[in-house]
């Protein structure tokens, strides 16, 4: 009878073990997971290509790098991150010529959308993605002008 008892006890034990490391496995995803990958811009005009780059650092630090090449050259370039400070998401973002991050804090997310805003920033005063499977679009606006940007995921 002990021995019926002490493989009971085990295999609850195991069983229980089994269940935790899926849900670790589970938490591991986060809602901004999609955006990882390499992307390029399909509505760029004048010979441009412009391209995001997105890496998960960890489950509340995404990093992403964002350029535009005429030619060869690098004519434009910022970056981004996107994590979480005191549980609350923000999209900070860094410019070739910026001292100090632009932050925007997290105002929508859904499913297939999220939104940060800086309702204080000159322009834009509000970012936001729209997830399309292997593409997304971009909107980013403010004082009355909105700039859409159509991305697809690269192989």
């Amino acid at each position: 009878m002990k021995k019926l008892i002490i493989i009971s006890i085990v295999s609850i034990c195991l069983s229980c073990k089994k269940t935790e490391t899926f849900n670790n496995l589970e938490s591991d995803k986060t809602e901004f997971d999609w955006l990882v990958g390499k992307w390029i811009r399909k509505n760029d005009k004048d010979s441009k290509q412009t391209f995001e780059n997105w890496t998960k650092k960890s489950n509340t630090e995404y990093l992403g790098l964002s350029y535009t090449l005429l030619k060869n050259d690098t004519v434009w370039k910022e970056n981004v991150v996107l994590n979480k400070v005191n549980n609350k998401w923000q999209f900070a973002v860094t410019g070739n010529e910026d001292k100090q991050p632009t932050i925007f804090k997290l105002s929508k997310l859904n499913d297939s959308i999220f939104e940060f805003e800086n309702k204080e920033n000159e322009f834009p005063k509000v970012i936001q993605y729209k997830n399309e499977g292997n593409k997304f679009s971009a909107i980013v606006s403010g004082n009355d002008m909105t700039i859409p940007f159509e991305f697809e995921k690269l192989k």
